[in-house]
């Protein structure tokens, strides 16, 4: 295409905001042939993932690059990178595509970690943590809840500061066939801990630590801790409201017993005895005791 190729690149190249991805799309479209299609293509999807209101196209372009026959290695990975950042900060709990747009942010993120393990160092550190991070997400929401557990600790352990990767975590212990309430509660107080600003991850704590243990009572307690803990301590426990239920029930009943001991007659009585053996709490300990014996009468 010889001088007009080379200057609506460079016009795309030298552009800025929306005029860049309005060209540079432009130029993809009109030069599907070119050597710098590709180019053009990571200039546009750049552009709007920087751009509000943008970013769904982002994905979309970034999915177009990712499927080219000619994008060589980097230009894969960076349309997989793009799609990974961009899906878990645009996706609404209710979206009619989610379990499609969740198996393909999971493809991205799983073909991006097997694509930077041939980037550079550098390279590869910044990128995992948007891959990895983003397949926990994926795994969540498609209710592969040990899998988004398993990721997301990982991340976790390298990425402690990360406030909505516990938050993901906490909602996948909770969640999941068998919760584990003291891991679950645990993550969400350590997200709220490192933004305290969100109110939706407090909101969704008290909500779950409240329907648990049946108070708010010992929230705090496990808040002190996800402050200076990033894994939940070894005697962390976290009654639940049966386990509460329960405890108080036995104390009662125990200080029932205790009742009733004292006042049964003296226990060397005959009368003492016998009323004991007639007590179906105390029979057995009872019979056992006097078997055998010989008693003065």
């Amino acid at each position: 295409h010889g001088t007009e190729e080379y200057n609506d690149f460079s016009a795309a190249a030298k552009a800025t905001g929306a005029q860049k991805t309005q060209l540079a799309l432009a130029f993809a479209q009109k030069y599907p042939d070119s050597d710098y299609k590709n180019t053009a293509l990571q200039m546009a999807m750049s552009a709007q993932a920087a751009t509000p209101g943008q970013q769904a196209d982002a994905v979309k372009t970034a999915q177009e690059l990712a499927k080219s026959p000619t994008a060589d290695a980097g230009e894969i990975l960076s349309a997989y990178v793009i799609e990974a950042y961009v899906v878990p900060t645009i996706t609404q709990p209710n979206d009619p595509d989610m379990q499609a747009k969740m198996n393909s942010l999971l493809q991205a993120a799983t073909c991006g970690e097997q694509f930077a393990a041939s980037a550079p160092a550098a390279q590869q550190a910044r990128f995992n943590t948007i891959l990895t991070k983003a397949k926990g997400y994926a795994q969540l929401n498609l209710k592969d809840y040990d899998g988004a557990i398993a990721t997301l600790s990982k991340f976790t352990q390298a990425n402690p500061t990360d406030a909505m990767a516990y938050y993901w975590m906490g909602i996948a212990e909770v969640t999941k066939a068998t919760p584990n309430y003291d891991a679950g509660i645990f993550d969400l107080a350590k997200a709220s801990v490192l933004a305290p600003q969100t109110q939706a991850i407090s909101s969704y704590l008290n909500t779950v630590y409240t329907s648990y243990h049946g108070s708010a009572d010992g929230l705090q307690d496990v808040v002190n801790a996800a402050r200076s803990n990033n894994t939940p301590p070894a005697d962390l426990t976290i009654l639940s409201k049966v386990d509460l239920e329960n405890a108080a029930a036995m104390d009662a009943y125990k200080k029932a017993l205790a009742q009733r001991q004292q006042e049964l007659l003296h226990e060397n009585s005959c009368a003492g005895m016998e009323a004991r053996l007639k007590n179906s709490d105390m029979s057995a300990d009872e019979w056992k005791k006097d078997k055998g014996q010989t008693f003065r009468v």
